[in-house]
């Protein structure tokens, strides 16, 4: 099973890196990684009207690990309900997949199994709704298949709690291909 983990917090250490690092280490799993901090896409510019399709090499490289990948886990904070700007940048630049002349996005992410991982501090997950939401439309847009996904608890200090840590045991992505 080939996976891929695009990772979007802003910060090292990140409680959400080391919530899906106990994810792949709990399921004896490796995966490709892009921390969209050290990726530094550019911001989206919407170029449908100008029809300037140069995706650049970091946005090339990530959608063909994209294309390889059986499953591929978003992972964000939890920032003012929703995911962080850098996920969010990320996901505006499928725009760029889905028109560019030489890709068939859709076609190619039909089915393809997305697990998103958010990562907050209150320990009611309901505030993240907007944030699963953001990728389940997102997914289900381009035809994938968006999964249930995984709500963490973290602390500032960049760590996951015990209970998260406990809790991500339980998770078996074996199960979810």
């Amino acid at each position: 099973m080939q996976i891929l983990v695009v990772e979007g917090s802003t910060r090292t250490p990140s409680s959400t890196c080391e919530h899906v690092e106990a994810l792949l280490a709990a399921n004896h799993a490796t995966a490709q990684a892009f921390h969209l901090r050290e990726t530094r896409l550019p911001l989206f510019v919407d170029a449908r009207v100008q029809g300037d399709w140069n995706l650049g090499p970091a946005l090339e490289e990530m959608l063909e690990a994209m294309l390889g990948a059986d499953l591929i886990i978003l992972a964000s904070p939890l920032y003012w309900y929703s995911v962080s700007h850098l996920m969010k940048n990320f996901l505006d630049h499928w725009t760029y997949y889905l028109r560019h002349p030489k890709y068939q996005f859709t076609e190619r992410m039909r089915g393809k199994k997305f697990y998103p991982v958010i990562v907050g501090s209150d320990p009611d997950p309901a505030g993240a709704a907007p944030a699963f939401a953001a990728i389940r439309l997102s997914v289900a847009y381009v035809q994938g298949t968006p999964l249930p996904g995984f709500y963490g608890l973290g602390h500032r200090d960049g760590h996951a709690t015990a209970e998260t840590k406990a809790a991500i045991e339980q998770v078996v992505l074996a199960e979810l291909m």
